[in-house]
C-alpha cells in the first residue's frame, strides 16, 4: 500500500499527492467503517504496471469527494477500481478521472454529476476518452495508460444535460446527467 490506515483518512490541503503503488496506491482497511474524505489537494494514483493487483483508492467503507483534483488509476491485469469502496463512493466536488477494470458504486446521494461507463471490451493502452456537450464542445479528453473496462469522469463542468463518450473518436454512448 501507498498510504495505510486502519480507519479514516481526511486530505483537506492543496498539496500534490503523486503514488504510484504496487497494491493498493492509498487503502483504508477497517470493514464497514474506514472513510476517506477528501477535500483538496491533487491527488495522483497509479497502480504500478508491474503489479499483478490494485485499486487506486480503496476503503472497506466509504470514501467521500468534496474537492480536489483526482487522477487515479487501477491495475490493468486485475478487477480493481480506481475508487473503490465497500458502502460506495459519495462525489460533491472536485475533477475526477478514474479508470479501472470494475464497476463500483458512486452513490445516488452525490450532489455532483458525473459520468460511469463500463466498456464492452476492454480499451486498449493509448485509447482516447472524449465527453462532448450537446453543443459538441470537449468536456474532457484523455487518453489511457493502461488497458481499462471502466471509466468515471466527475467535474463541475458537467451540468444536467446531454453528452456523447467517444472512444479513438467513435461514438459510445449518448445520454444525459441530471442533478441528484
Amino acid at each position: 500500500e501507498g498510504i495505510e490506515t486502519k480507519r479514516n483518512l481526511t486530505i483537506n490541503d492543496n498539496g500534490t499527492y503523486n503514488i504510484v503503488g504496487q497494491d493498493d496506491c492509498i487503502n483504508a482497511s477497517k470493514d464497514n467503517e474506514s472513510m476517506i474524505t477528501i477535500n483538496g489537494g491533487i491527488i495522483n494514483c497509479s497502480v504500478s504496471s508491474t503489479a499483478s493487483e490494485g485499486d487506486a483508492i480503496d476503503s472497506n467503507g466509504s470514501i467521500i469527494i468534496n474537492g480536489g483534483t483526482l487522477n487515479v488509476y487501477a491495475s490493468a491485469t486485475s478487477p480493481d477500481s480506481g475508487l473503490d469502496s465497500d458502502l460506495g463512493t459519495t462525489i460533491n466536488g472536485g475533477t475526477i478521472i478514474s479508470t479501472g477494470n470494475m464497476y463500483d458504486e458512486v452513490k445516488d446521494s452525490s450532489t455532483q454529476n458525473f459520468i460511469y461507463l463500463t466498456f464492452a471490451n476492454q480499451l486498449s493502452a493509448g485509447s482516447k476518452i472524449t465527453i462532448k456537450d450537446s453543443s459538441d464542445n470537449i468536456i474532457v479528453e484523455y487518453t489511457t495508460d493502461r488497458t481499462v473496462t471502466s471509466f468515471l469522469y466527475s467535474s463541475s463542468l458537467l451540468s444536467d444535460g446531454s453528452y456523447s463518450v467517444y472512444v479513438n473518436d467513435t461514438l459510445q454512448w449518448n445520454g444525459t446527467t441530471t442533478s441528484f
